[in-house]
């Protein structure tokens, strides 16, 4: 679909940003996206469950020092 590709090309250049460790606040406006609960759910949700991005503060996902960087996989 279209917005798979749209979703893909960001997601590359979402990853590639966040080789330095990024606040999500960072990352969305870095991107211009609007919406934070479209953010959420169409990007940032997405590269963690795939794994390839992990929380710096894995234990407190709503933490305001939360910040967001590549795995392993996510280079790869």
């Amino acid at each position: 679909s279209h917005t798979g590709q749209v979703t893909g090309q960001v997601a590359v250049k979402v990853l590639a940003f966040c080789e330095v460790p990024k606040s999500g606040i960072d990352i969305q406006a870095h991107f211009g996206i609007r919406l934070r609960p479209t953010f959420l759910k169409n990007y940032l949700n997405l590269l963690i469950e795939a794994g390839w991005l992990t929380r710096t503060i894995p234990g407190k996902p709503q933490s305001r020092l939360q910040k967001y960087r590549l795995t392993d996989a996510g280079q790869a």
